[in-house]
């Protein structure tokens, strides 16, 4: 598992931006806030564009796992398997966890 810094993407501003098409065929804006490593796989921390990342305690998360293809080209796919979700959740609380005991200090 990784130790992210939910404010350090090293991203450029639009860099973050992901659009994802949901089931209605929607298009939907998120953020990416962290990439998680759990089981050797990466998972990625989404909130939705509109809300603010460092309002955190109250912004919708969605965790989906994160991979590129040998072209650079990145998927999210929905997380399967319960017992991987709960450890990607898990990670997910500990970031934010770890996130906020770095701003208190």
């Amino acid at each position: 598992m990784s130790d992210p810094d939910l404010d350090d993407l090293n991203l450029e501003e639009d860099d973050d931006l992901v659009v994802l098409t949901g089931e209605d065929g929607e298009d939907h804006p998120f953020r990416l806030i962290a990439l998680l490593d759990v089981d050797d796989q990466q998972f990625a921390m989404l909130i939705p564009a509109e809300q603010e990342a460092d309002d955190s305690e109250t912004a919708d998360v969605y965790l989906l796992h994160y991979t590129e293809d040998a072209d650079g080209m990145v998927n999210f796919s929905s997380i399967e398997d319960p017992e991987l979700f709960a450890k990607v959740q898990a990670a997910a609380e500990q970031a934010f966890a770890e996130a906020d005991e770095t701003t208190e200090t």
